[in-house]
């Protein structure tokens, strides 16, 4: 029934491969410099470049003007010689039987990488030209390559109207790329790549990314809301739908095995009791107030999920609020279009600075550090509570007394209603308020009753005790509310969808060779 009413969609794929320390297994400048006596000059040079120490341009000028002079046939010897990454061959083969396209974006040299692309027998490559003179190597080069290989993937993937992406690299000028690509693979990398993607290969073996593409026949619902490009790499390992999860029928959740979420669909007892085939619940959001853990558990159903993907999109949205609640432009934009009162608008100007301000973290995670390094930005003096964290050492007494207080904790039961009527007591009546974690964190009754009577100055609200339910806040004048907004943006959704999937290979492979990166 499950594959039937979708029939698997042929797919275009297009995977793009660095080519020093990831398709042969050397630096290939090392190489030719250790025929000519600068091989330590020159691999030092290297390193510099591909941990980000130096300009990726400049370490190729500098390397280049050690090797000024060496034979053009000498360097097309050389590369005859260079050895194949382990699985190489094995790989490219496997990938174009698949019906990928495949490729290498390369800072190499296209005398080098044309030998091993046909050696390979990829389909093309990108790559800087050497500039050569009565057949000797010049020192100079056309620079094609450099920081700009997320460019170069984009053109390839729009030039082959790919459905899906696969980059594989091993340096800091790779990043781009693999950020860009739909699926980025670290392989054997520096630490700094590693930091910068979802998904690594620890061993030199490149085999081992078919374990991650390989098709293993799972029945995956995709709920509507989640990112596509989870959609689009789900397919690679199993027959995917992609449905309004909070209206399936009881036919379609009997044979799922693995499901992509959002909080918009609630996991209870009564779903898992129906979802007899069930595996994996992966959710695309930090928190997982909508799934019931404990009886999950107790079905033998485990759960993933892709903490920490938004936490700069929450921390940007404090700000955000915070100096639109200060500065006051849309109201002030607003009255000076409808009344033109230039100067009665100026003198009456309210704005403040957050400079010197304090600013109270309740909650002091992903989330809350982020905001502090965002408040140390414009000068304010931090305050955080937060007893599992030894930095946060501030009591919850000296946070709530701050000029503006944000809050990002989990909920749990130890954190809800943790804002009630004496916390509020103790703000001060200027203070500005911000709720960007979870609704039940405050008591809303409180939090209305604080609003009424003026104890506290503003409130900034993206989550409710009771969502999508109306609330007496929007009633409210100095209450700013937005809808559940904040870790939503372009990027986070994005990332969160690759880390999803990322999470769901952690989960099925099992193997320490494949390791999700928590930042």
């Amino acid at each position: 029934m499950f594959s039937s009413k979708t029939p698997p969609t042929k797919m275009t794929g297009l995977i793009c491969f660095d080519m020093d320390s990831t398709l042969i297994d050397c630096e290939t400048l090392d190489v030719i410099a250790a025929e000519i006596g600068v091989k330590k000059e020159v691999a030092e040079i290297t390193a510099l470049g591909m941990n980000g120490q130096l300009d990726f341009e400049e370490s190729v000028k500098r390397r280049l003007a050690l090797l000024k002079g060496i034979p053009l046939g000498k360097i097309e010897e050389i590369a005859n010689t260079l050895p194949l990454m382990p699985g190489a061959k094995e790989l490219v083969k496997k990938l174009k039987e698949k019906g990928f396209v495949t490729c290498i974006i390369s800072g190499s040299y296209d005398i080098v990488v044309d030998k091993i692309a046909k050696k390979l027998d990829i389909d093309f490559f990108i790559a800087n030209k050497l500039e050569i003179k009565s057949k000797l190597l010049t020192g100079g080069f056309k620079l094609l390559v450099n920081k700009n290989k997320d460019i170069l993937l984009n053109e390839a993937k729009k030039h082959f109207k790919a459905d899906i992406t696969i980059a594989v690299g091993d340096g800091a000028n790779d990043i781009p790329m693999l950020k860009t690509a739909d699926i980025g693979i670290a392989f054997c990398a520096k630490p700094k790549v590693n930091e910068a993607v979802h998904l690594r290969i620890k061993e030199k073996n490149l085999l081992k990314i078919l374990d991650l593409i390989e098709d293993k026949n799972y029945k995956i619902v995709v709920d509507k809301t989640v990112h596509e490009i989870a959609q689009k790499s789900l397919t690679l390992i199993g027959d995917v739908r992609v449905e309004d999860t909070t209206i399936m029928n009881d036919e379609i959740i009997r044979e799922i095995e693995i499901i992509v979420i959002r909080t918009n669909r609630k996991i209870d007892k009564e779903f898992l009791d129906k979802a007899t085939n069930l595996k994996l619940i992966a959710t695309a959001t930090t928190g997982l107030n909508h799934i019931d853990l404990d009886y999950a558990k107790k079905k033998g159903v485990e759960v993933v999920q892709s903490k920490g993907e938004n936490a700069d999109a929450v921390a940007d949205y404090v700000f955000r609020m915070l100096m639109q609640a200060t500065d006051d432009i849309f109201y002030t934009n607003n009255l000076l279009k409808e009344t033109n009162k230039f100067r009665e608008i100026k003198k009456e100007n309210k704005r403040f600075e957050l400079r010197s301000k304090t600013l109270g973290i309740v909650g002091f995670g992903n989330i809350g550090t982020r905001v502090a390094r965002r408040a140390n930005a414009f000068g304010m003096e931090v305050k955080a509570y937060d007893p599992y964290v030894p930095e946060a050492k501030n009591t919850l007494k000296e946070v709530l007394g701050c000029d503006i207080i944000t809050l990002h904790p989990e909920l749990t039961e130890e954190t809800k209603y943790m804002i009630d009527e004496e916390e509020f007591n103790l703000m001060k009546k200027d203070a500005i308020l911000v709720n960007a974690s979870r609704g039940a964190i405050i008591r809303e009754k409180a939090l209305l009753n604080a609003l009424k009577e003026k104890k506290i100055k503003l409130a900034i609200i993206d989550v409710f005790e009771k969502e999508l339910e109306y609330t007496e806040l929007y009633e409210l004048d100095n209450a700013i509310v937005t809808p559940h907004i904040a870790g939503n943006t372009v990027e986070a959704r994005t990332n969160g969808a690759k880390r999803i999937f990322a999470e769901i290979l952690n989960h099925i492979e099992k193997t320490k060779k494949i390791r999700v990166i928590a930042r």
